[in-house]
This record gives C-alpha cells, sequence and structure tokens, in this order.
C-alpha cells in the first residue's frame, strides 16, 4: 500500500478536520450528488480526524482539488439541509501518494457498528487479505502491484512523503523549499537589530516632544505677534480720528481768534484764544508723531510675521526606518519626504512650488510640497514613488 505512483495517477484525496460523527455514505453521497464524481472508496480515522476519499478518476480528484477548500460544496453550493464540506470545516490536506487507502482502525469500525477487521466481516473482505503469512497478514489492493517475493506488514505511510500537491495552473509539480532553522547567531542578530531599532523609535519618540513644545511656542508667539499688531492698528486708528477732530477745533479756534481781532476784543479774551490754539496745536503734533511710531512698528511687526510666520524647527527629522510586523501584516514607517538641495533644483526659474510639482509629480503622486531657503521638501503618498524620484 505504501508503494510510490507517479503523479499523475493519483486519485486519492486527504481530507482534514473530519469530525468524528460524519459517515462514509455523507461523503460518498456528497460528491456523487454535488459533484456527480464516483467515488469507490472512503476511510475515516477518528483520532487522526482524516478522511481518505479514492475517485473512480484521476480527472475528478484533480478537478475537486483544483477547487480549494472555499469550492468543495461545488459551483452552485449545496442547498439548506444538505451535507456541507464548507459548514462543517473539512479541508483539503494533501493527495495520497497511493491509490491503496489505509484501512481504518479497528475503534472506528466498531463505533460504526461494524467488525474489527474486515476479513472478519464477509467472504468478499477477506479476498483483500494476504494470509500466507498466517493470521494477521498485511492487507492489500487490487490496484497494487504485488511482490510475492517479500511481505511487509502493513504500516500507515506518512501523507506527505514527497510533497504529492497537484497544483491548480497545470503547471509541473514543486517541491516547496523546506523551512530553513534559525541559528542562534541570526537570532542574536535579530535581536540586535529590534533593540537598535526600539532606540530609533524612542529617539523618533522624543524628538516628536520637542517638536511639539517648540511648535506650541510658535504658536504662542505667532498668537502675540498678530494680537500686538491688532491692538496697534486699533489704537492707530483712534489717534487718527482723534488728530482729524483736534484739526476741525484748530480750524474754528482761528477763527474765533479772528473775529476777536476784528471787534477789538480785550487783549485777555484774544491771548486765552491764543493759548487753546497753541494747547490744540502742540496735540495735534504729539498725535501725529505717536501716529508714525505706531505705523513704523506695525510695519515691522507685518515683516516679522513674513519671515517667522512659517514654522520651522530647530531640529530636523530624524531618519527612522522601522518596520512594525504585526501578524502577517507589515507597516513601512520610513519617510516618504525627500529633500532637494544644490544643484538638483536645476534652474532657479524652475525654483517654484508649480515648477517643483510639475517636475517631480513625474515619479509618482505628491502630498505636499514645502519651499524653504535654500532647499524644497517634496513628500510623496508612499515609499516606493519617494525611492524612484531619489534614483531618478
Amino acid at each position: 500500500p505504501d508503494r510510490v505512483i507517479p503523479p499523475n495517477c493519483r486519485r486519492t484525496l486527504i481530507f482534514s478536520n473530519v469530525h468524528p460523527d460524519i459517515r462514509h455514505g455523507q461523503i460518498k453521497r456528497h460528491f456523487e450528488s454535488v459533484w456527480k464524481f464516483d467515488v469507490q472508496h472512503v476511510s475515516i480515522f477518528t483520532d487522526e480526524q482524516e478522511s481518505y476519499v479514492k475517485f473512480k478518476n484521476v480527472d475528478d480528484a484533480m478537478t475537486i482539488w483544483r477547487a480549494g477548500n472555499e469550492g468543495l460544496d461545488g459551483q452552485y453550493g449545496v442547498e439548506d439541509g444538505q451535507f456541507s464540506f464548507v459548514k462543517q470545516g473539512i479541508q483539503l490536506k494533501d493527495v495520497y501518494q497511493s491509490n491503496c487507502v489505509p484501512e481504518e482502525s479497528p475503534r472506528r469500525r466498531i463505533a460504526q457498528g461494524q467488525t474489527p477487521y474486515p476479513n472478519q466481516q464477509s467472504n468478499k473482505a477477506a479476498k483483500y487479505y494476504d494470509n500466507s503469512n498466517g493470521p494477521g497478514g498485511r492487507p492489500y489492493h487490487p490496484d497494487e502491484y504485488r511482490d510475492e517475493s517479500a511481505h511487509h506488514q502493513y504500516q500507515k505511510s506518512p501523507t506527505n512523503m514527497s510533497n504529492n500537491t497537484y497544483h491548480r495552473d497545470n503547471t509541473p509539480m514543486q517541491i516547496s523549499p523546506q523551512k530553513k532553522e534559525v541559528t542562534p547567531e541570526e537570532l542574536a542578530a535579530r535581536d540586535q537589530h529590534q533593540a537598535e531599532q526600539q532606540k530609533l523609535h524612542e529617539e523618533f519618540l522624543q524628538w516628536r516632544v520637542r517638536r511639539k513644545t517648540e511648535y506650541d511656542a510658535f504658536v504662542a508667539e505667532q498668537a502675540e505677534r498678530l494680537t500686538q499688531i491688532a491692538k496697534s492698528e486699533q489704537k492707530r486708528d483712534l489717534l487718527l480720528k482723534q488728530e482729524s477732530m483736534l484739526s476741525k477745533q484748530l480750524t474754528l479756534h482761528k477763527k474765533m481768534l479772528g473775529m476777536l481781532k476784528s471787534k477789538n476784543a480785550p487783549a485777555g479774551d484774544q491771548s486765552k484764544k491764543m493759548k487753546e490754539i497753541l494747547s490744540t496745536q502742540s496735540r495735534v503734533n504729539e498725535i501725529k508723531l505717536e501716529v508714525k511710531g505706531l505705523v513704523e512698528e506695525i510695519e515691522k511687526l507685518k515683516e516679522q510675521e513674513k519671515t517667522k510666520g512659517r514654522f520651522k524647527p530647530s531640529e530636523p527629522r530624524p531618519v527612522f526606518s522601522e518596520t512594525y510586523i504585526q501578524g502577517n501584516f507589515k507597516m513601512d514607517r520610513r519617510t516618504t519626504i525627500l529633500k532637494v538641495t544644490g544643484d538638483k533644483l536645476g534652474d532657479s526659474s524652475q525654483f517654484t512650488e508649480e515648477g517643483i510639482r510639475s517636475h517631480f509629480v513625474t515619479f509618482g503622486t505628491l502630498s505636499n510640497v514645502v519651499l524653504e531657503d535654500s532647499c524644497a521638501l517634496i513628500e510623496y503618498d508612499n515609499r516606493a514613488n519617494a525611492e524612484t524620484a531619489r534614483a531618478g
């Protein structure tokens, strides 16, 4: 039974996760009714929760293998209430290396209400046993080539002795590479790499804290500067209104002084009016000087806002390329920002946001472009595009 036959002749499939309550007839009727395939033999092993199903045709076995675990119920599935491989959680495990299906354990046969050994069941079952060595000889199958010169006691062969796996795209079979064992040196190097990455991650988190503190100070300074500009402008407007009112009063005082002189008013009245005119004129001159100082201060604050209104961190972003592995997924934490300086910028006329975007968008989708004094920060939507731009 353990004789290995060519892969294109194997028509016995091994199924796993077979519940002990599942009967042989359920498995056989499932393939005959849903797939319209003839099943010659079904064996169920309770301890391993496996089932060996031997089909009449090799093409039928290969078709079911290509369908995969999700297609075990056929193309259109099964009706409600019918036996379902998918709902039972039965899965394809392997293709058996021989078409001589192993016999079940006596405990399974007793649980199914059968005799422990086939040769005790009937004469028909007994003919499948070779008793030349006395009772308890090894079982054989009609599909097996019998070597009469030597008889070996039957033992169940491993299920994946030669990686006997069908390929669903009809390509030649390939032996999957064996899993490489990790050496102590590789484990030590991995631990060292993880420690270094952890250290880089902690430094990155510290940089983020410092950057946030610096940004909060920048926001507070900017808010204070804008508030000061608003108050200065408000004060300037009030002084200009006051200057306008005093100028009108000064004109009226001068007219009244002229009337007093024309009417030969007492010298005391004329002197009093003259003092009012001089006082008003002096106040108007003071307001003009104060307004001039406020205008200069407002212009200075606005100039500072132009130069300091854009946040520039004192520390550059640290290089941090850690890759977190969670389950079967990897999250790339490497930066997607390129810093372009010097002759890489090309013509100085293109050192504008539009010119830089038009040039670097050819390598991929851009997320942001920031212009600084002598460089440009170009951010892509992913790392691959940034690497392409860097190589180009």
